[in-house]
């Protein structure tokens, strides 16, 4: 069985279960912020969320004083791409 796969056992498991995630993580002995990620992900999977590509343009800012110059991406499953 691969990771993902064995991911995806777990969350299944868990829900079927009936039992809260920390008290299924105690006995599988899975790190509960490991489990956590491991849902979302696969909540995130399941809702079939599209993936797609958005075309952006990056241009020369204005200049503005003291302006942030960061970008931030979040990414729902970090580990994934397809």
């Amino acid at each position: 069985m691969n990771l993902s796969a064995k991911r995806r056992h777990h969350v299944k498991a868990w829900h079927q279960s009936g039992l809260s995630q920390a008290e299924y993580c105690r006995q599988q002995d899975i790190h509960p912020k490991t489990f956590s990620r491991w849902a979302r992900c696969e909540l995130a999977l399941d809702k079939d969320a599209a993936l797609e590509v958005i075309p952006i343009q990056v241009v020369q800012p204005t200049p503005v004083a003291a302006a942030p110059t960061k970008i931030m991406l979040r990414l729902a499953c970090p580990w994934r791409s397809t």
